[in-house]
């Protein structure tokens, strides 16, 4: 719920930008409903932790960082912002969900997740259309030379790493997680398939993403 809560709040600051930016009026109305969108996941997922006999805890307060590094020039922030939340976030969120549905078990598991998956679509689609709108050919690219830092920001630097030897993966199989090897899997197909070739469609140099995935 805390994950969803935040980027609730990410959103929210990220329609703001996009009102006060030359962003179109559609993709600032994308972002405030992703916002209200998030509001709901946390909604719904504190329903699943109640269903599965356990006590959802009080929403916490939360706090939300840029996510631009500070070498970013300011003029770049908001499109580091929008790649890194929607574009690659949000991108990688819709693949692993889609995976997680087919083997749910629970059905109040699946509806929920179904539910997340058609609106993460919809956010991913925000930071495309961000980008097909404000892709200028020879503007300076402010995201590859920090995407090996966003991925790691993003997955966690021990990502590629072995899963932990006490390991609950069996058990929850059913219940909207998966293996360590098979989000490995999800993550590096969705890299190299889709997001990799997406940014170098709009002029974003991914060799040190791509690096980072191989290794």
């Amino acid at each position: 719920m805390h994950t969803e809560l935040e980027a609730a709040e990410r959103f929210r600051t990220l329609a703001a930008a996009l009102r006060e930016s030359a962003a179109s009026p559609s993709i600032a109305a994308m972002a405030e409903r992703a916002a209200a969108d998030e509001l709901r996941h946390a909604s719904a997922c504190r329903e699943l932790v109640e269903h599965f006999g356990g006590r959802a805890p009080e929403g916490p307060s939360i706090v939300v960082k840029p996510l631009a590094p500070r070498d970013v020039a300011p003029e770049q922030r908001l499109l580091y912002e929008v790649v890194a939340l929607a574009c690659v976030t949000e991108t990688l969120s819709t693949a692993l969900l889609a995976e997680l549905i087919a083997p749910a078990d629970d059905p109040l598991c699946k509806k929920v997740m179904r539910s997340i998956l058609r609106d993460e679509v919809n956010h991913s689609r925000l930071g495309w259309a961000y980008l097909a709108e404000r892709h200028v050919p020879g503007a300076p690219d402010c995201v590859g030379p920090h995407l090996r830092r966003m991925l790691i920001d993003t997955l966690g630097a021990d990502f590629w790493s072995p899963p932990a030897a006490q390991s609950a993966e069996a058990e929850l199989a059913g219940l909207g997680q998966l293996p360590h090897a098979e989000r490995q899997r999800v993550v590096r197909e969705t890299l190299q398939q889709v997001i990799f070739p997406g940014l170098e469609r709009f002029g974003i140099d991914s060799a040190l993403g791509r690096d980072w995935c191989a290794t």
